[in-house]
């Protein structure tokens, strides 16, 4: 997931292909664009085999050619989205709910307002990747998730993923209690 958040915040998701087409306007309106995107992408990470036993696209394909058709739509055609795409909840392991859920609020810019009340933070998820990346990390790094699947404290991870945010873009800003190491690790 974070690599498809740098990716998706450096500008450069849809490239190669896709004419490179700028998706900058299309990621903060300010909706839930980039839930629905983490959405197909948690959807297509167990997508089963074809006849041949052979998964025929990678996981991010469908998520290319939707955001490919919000930007360009007489040159592009999205791909049909499961009920839980659709609907953005009700997949099968609970912890991809949460992670949608949270980059719903991220796209929305309503993510931990308590934190990030006053900050307009919605544009600068497209200024580089690096930045998307690290919020995600800390997010998934934070999130426990139970034997079954089901998050066991997603609110706690949005905040800490939401004082990370706010530490990139307020650099006199410390997240309390500060961050340890294991939060914000790139695995």
């Amino acid at each position: 997931m974070r690599h498809f958040a740098y990716y998706l915040g450096n500008g450069t998701l849809l490239c190669p292909g896709y004419d490179c087409l700028d998706y900058d306007e299309v990621v903060t309106r300010y909706d839930d664009t980039v839930g629905r995107l983490f959405a197909i992408l948690l959807d297509d990470y167990h997508r089963p085999l074809d006849d041949e036993g052979v998964d025929s696209r990678a996981d991010d394909d469908r998520v290319r050619a939707w955001l490919a058709a919000e930007c360009d739509p007489a040159r592009y055609e999205a791909p049909p989205l499961s009920d839980a795409g659709l609907r953005l909840s009700g997949f099968d392991e609970g912890w991809k709910d949460a992670v949608v859920a949270f980059a719903r609020k991220l796209g929305r810019g309503t993510l931990a307002p308590e934190v990030l009340e006053g900050i307009d933070y919605v544009p600068y998820l497209v200024e580089g990747g690096s930045l998307p990346e690290d919020v995600v990390t800390v997010f998934a790094n934070v999130l426990k998730v139970d034997s079954d699947g089901t998050p066991a404290d997603a609110s706690h991870a949005e905040r800490r993923a939401a004082q990370k945010l706010r530490e990139w873009l307020e650099h006199d800003y410390r997240p309390d209690p500060p961050m340890e190491v294991w939060e914000f690790e790139l695995v």
